[in-house]
């Protein structure tokens, strides 16, 4: 027997999202097949200011900043699981998942002072991170009901890499 599922989906607030899975399973013989992929991605546009008073004795100290952004974000998924039956009391299975994430922000950060002092700083974020799993297990199920036995060994590997750049 198998299975065929397929999700889509999207939402358009002013920023651009994206969304949608494939799920599939295939049974045949004393094998069982579960894969599935993931992904998400989207854009968006972000404004904010804020103004500031510091008060220090008789002096005050204003702060003006005004901030625009642009944000991408994306993000896939992945996982296959074959499980094979021994016999009905003993299962052997192995999973492989993997993730990505990416995100890329360019904001512009303008500072105002109250003494006509003023700059724009523009910040650059690009981090990129990975995540990868093998996993290979074991099920023993016993003759009273309730008691199992479970074997789990699994092996990852994570990276990040962050990259900030102000000018």
């Amino acid at each position: 027997s198998s299975m065929i599922n397929l999700n889509l989906g999207t939402d358009d607030d002013g920023n651009m999202k994206y969304n949608g899975s494939l799920n599939g399973s295939y049974n045949v013989g004393k094998f069982r097949i579960n894969a599935n992929l993931t992904g998400r991605f989207n854009k968006g546009f972000g404004k904010s200011s804020e103004y500031r008073e510091a008060y220090i004795g008789l002096d005050t100290s204003i702060l003006t900043n005004n901030n625009m952004n642009i944000t991408r974000r994306n993000f896939m998924s992945g996982k296959l699981n074959v499980d094979y039956s021994l016999n009905p009391k003993n299962i052997l299975s192995y999973s492989f998942s993997i993730n990505n994430r990416k995100r890329y922000s360019n904001a512009f950060n303008d500072f105002e002072y109250h003494n006509d002092e003023s700059y724009t700083r523009q910040e650059i974020n690009n981090p990129d991170m990975q995540n990868i799993e093998n996993a290979i297990s074991y099920k023993h199920l016993f003759e009273n009901k309730g008691h199992e036995l479970f074997f789990d060994m699994y092996y990852t590997m994570f990276n990040n890499n962050q990259h900030k750049d102000y000018k």
